[in-house]
């Protein structure tokens, strides 16, 4: 769901994956911490609303929840080995893949590209910096002409939210409150009128 063909992914597919990613977690130890339990079981809950969604939104929501529930799972792990620096547990490890770091670089230069051709059609600038008052003022004009607006801020809001974890996980929080905090304001993107 956090790759680019994600998109190509249906309603129904999207389901399934989380449905067997939710029956693995229930099957495994991990089922009895309880937080993400709790996390798990409202989410099921959510999802038979969110599933009358159309796919991009659902798909947004979808890596939101799965950010928050292994974001969740990583304080226990951070937790667990706090106490095991103090000799009162077990130590939780766990590797990134070779190649992570390069992964995290390939999709953030992905998202820059995606938000100049943005800027580009939208704004007609190749730079923020060349952003004006002028062009900001016809942004909504322009936008209401660009046929693939919404998909396209799903895209930028799915790819930013996963961009935050991705690199929570490597440990460069400063960047990954960047990227999650660019995902909030596209969330509150409107959308195109037509």
């Amino acid at each position: 769901m956090t790759s680019p063909n994600a998109t190509d992914l249906s309603v129904e597919q999207i389901d399934q994956i989380l449905f067997t990613l939710f029956h693995n977690f229930n099957k495994s130890l991990c089922s009895q911490l309880k937080l993400p339990e709790e996390e798990i079981t409202m989410t099921i809950r959510e999802l038979r609303n969110v599933q009358k969604y159309e796919k991009n939104k659902l798909l947004a929501w979808s890596v939101e929840k799965l950010s928050n529930l292994f974001l969740l799972l990583m304080r226990y792990f951070d937790s667990l080995n706090i106490l095991h620096k103090n000799n009162l547990g077990p130590k939780v490890t766990y590797s990134l893949p070779r190649g992570f770091d390069k992964s995290i670089q390939d999709k953030r230069e992905d998202l820059d590209r995606i938000m100049v051709n943005l800027l580009e059609y939208v704004f007609l600038v190749r730079k923020v910096n060349d952003l004006d008052k002028d062009k900001m003022a016809n942004a909504p004009k322009k936008a209401r002409l660009y046929a693939h607006f919404d998909e396209t801020i799903s895209l930028l809001l799915n790819r930013s939210r996963l961009l935050a974890f991705l690199l929570t996980i490597s440990g460069k929080e400063d960047l990954s409150t960047f990227y999650f905090e660019l995902s909030e304001l596209l969330s509150k993107c409107p959308i195109r009128i037509n």
